[in-house]
């Protein structure tokens, strides 16, 4: 049963002044981030300190500690916070496509906002400046950033048009429609595409581009269809390799875990998630993912 903010923030206080780091894993995967970030608020308006700061004071250091701390800080302040070291010094790519693409509008709007107060920077500006426009990748988040969406009702027209774009290799296209095509819309062209032609968009994406200008494609492709698959694929780039990557694994659950349920069940194209996690981190960190992504700790999912 959810408990109301003050409840929350006083059970909140009383877990991390118990330094018992499973339970506070625990309290934290059972809320999304939309309760979170309201008890980030009261909580310091009643101690005086922000939940972070006490985590980082009560437990020892480690992505394990980052991914606690990030994930009772508000949210679109995380993202505000890792899209400035995203665009620090050279640009982070797989960061950016964190960051960006698995973000609708209104937090994209909320996050400038904490950008502009942090950082006293246009976030749009900023990024646009930084990145160049050449390369596919840096083109659909140029075209991403400015969540201007909007129904065509030409479902069929669009699909052979994705089917033209794909075969000939043109990006400008593809990322018109990627770019400017609700939710909605992409599903049913996706629908049709796969039926027409009797294949998967995202094979031929995969087939068509490769490395940073792949990824930022297929993880847009992804989010329009369902922010599930969208995840479960930026986990298995995290976990690729014979040692995953902590740092992207932060990233992509603080900003994620609760708004992509369906992950633990996507994933399942690329391995097991919890079996993955316990291969790939060290202990302590697996057991938090696999909390927060509500995967048992034996490898079922």
């Amino acid at each position: 049963m959810s408990l109301t903010v003050s409840d929350l923030t006083t059970k909140l206080k009383e877990t991390i002044d118990s330094k018992n780091e499973v339970d506070l894993i625990q309290l934290t995967s059972q809320y999304a981030s939309k309760h979170r970030d309201k008890v980030v608020i009261n909580y310091k308006s009643i101690y005086g300190v922000y939940p972070a700061d006490a985590i980082k004071k009560v437990l020892k250091s480690g992505p394990t500690e980052t991914l606690l701390m990030y994930t009772w800080t508000d949210a679109q302040e995380v993202r505000a916070r890792l899209l400035n070291q995203a665009l620090s010094g050279k640009n982070n790519k797989s960061a950016l496509i964190d960051v960006i693409l698995f973000c609708g509008p209104e937090d994209w709007y909320e996050m400038g906002a904490h950008y502009t107060r942090i950082f006293q920077k246009v976030a749009n500006d900023t990024l646009l400046s930084d990145i160049g426009s050449s390369e596919p990748w840096s083109q659909l988040i140029k075209g991403w950033i400015k969540h201007d969406r909007y129904e065509r009702k030409a479902i069929v027209e669009d699909a052979a048009a994705l089917m033209g774009y794909l075969e000939s290799g043109n990006p400008d296209g593809l990322i018109d429609l990627l770019c400017n095509t609700t939710e909605g819309e992409w599903k049913k062209i996706n629908k049709v595409f796969t039926e027409k032609y009797s294949v998967e968009v995202e094979t031929l994406i995969a087939s068509n581009y490769v490395k940073t200008d792949m990824e930022a494609l297929l993880t847009a492709h992804f989010y329009l269809l369902q922010p599930g698959y969208a995840a479960a694929y930026l986990c298995s780039l995290a976990n690729s390799g014979k040692k995953g990557d902590s740092d992207r694994m932060v990233r992509i659950t603080s900003l994620m875990f609760d708004k992509a349920l369906k992950c633990k069940f996507a994933y399942e194209k690329y391995g097991k998630l919890s079996a993955d996690f316990k291969r790939l981190y060290d202990a302590r960190f697996g057991r938090a993912l696999c909390a927060l992504w509500r995967v048992d700790t034996e490898g079922a999912n």
